[in-house]
């Protein structure tokens, strides 16, 4: 009976150690964590591995965005170089500043800072704005409005 009950024990034990042993640690499934100091030292700040994959998409699809701006504003500025009438100055102007939008929409994305996911989120939306807006300028700038 003694021996039984041993043995019985034993193998609890054994199966018990095992099930705890292969069971996954859920509490960081797949993100990794990065703890970052300030200046300061004093506060820190987490950061997961989902933010940053977050962030390359977000950069990858603005950077294609941007891209296409730029083969738009050339594309313009071909249509106004072949055109047989004299360029109109205020059409030069407008072509120029959306191209001073677009480069300063290329320097916002290449100078972020991701500090905290409040000013991501702030930074994607006011981002998303932007360029939704400079996309319409440059449509609205190619439609003839005149009657």
């Amino acid at each position: 009976m003694k021996k039984s009950i041993y043995t019985l024990a034993t193998a609890l034990l054994i199966t018990g150690t095992t099930l705890v042993s292969c069971k996954e640690n859920t509490e960081n499934k797949g993100e990794e964590v990065e703890v970052i100091t300030n200046d300061d030292g004093n506060s820190l700040m987490v950061k997961s591995a989902t933010q940053n994959k977050e962030w390359e998409a977000f950069k990858v699809n603005t950077d294609s965005l941007i891209n296409e701006n730029d083969m738009r504003i050339a594309e313009l500025k071909v249509k106004m170089n072949n055109t047989s009438k004299a360029a109109d100055s205020t059409y030069k102007k407008k072509i120029a500043q959306l191209e001073e939008r677009n480069a300063a929409m290329k320097v916002k994305i290449q100078s972020y800072k991701d500090d905290s996911s409040q000013n991501w989120d702030s930074f994607k939306t006011e981002f998303n704005h932007d360029m939704n807006e400079l996309g319409s300028a440059l449509k609205d700038l190619t439609v003839d409005n005149k009657k």
